[in-house]
């Protein structure tokens, strides 16, 4: 699905499903677990723009047009899907 439009899906590599499942057991290697993995994702980033909200009284949408500007302006999708990547293969990183 990311590859037929990754303004709107979010990769899924196995490092990143392995990643969310331990947050959420029903995110695993099927098409529901797509979903679900879809839904943790969104789930996570209506959560940190409620805490951006509460510290800086800014409304979404404004918080949204300054995190894009903060990362070039790149969509939400992929802000998050370069967040997921770094997290789920940190440890690559360490090993190096």
């Amino acid at each position: 699905m990311h590859l037929l439009n990754p303004e709107i899906f979010l990769t899924w590599d196995s490092d990143i499903r392995k990643t969310y499942n331990k947050k959420n057991k029903w995110i695993r290697d099927a098409p529901e677990g797509y979903l679900e993995f879809l839904k943790e994702a969104r789930k996570e980033l209506k959560e940190a723009f409620e805490e951006r909200q509460k510290q800086t009284g800014k409304e979404f949408d404004e918080i949204e047009r300054e995190t894009r500007w903060r990362y070039k302006n790149k969509t939400l999708a992929r802000i998050i899907d370069e967040y997921n990547w770094m997290e789920a293969h940190a440890k690559s990183f360490s090993k190096q």
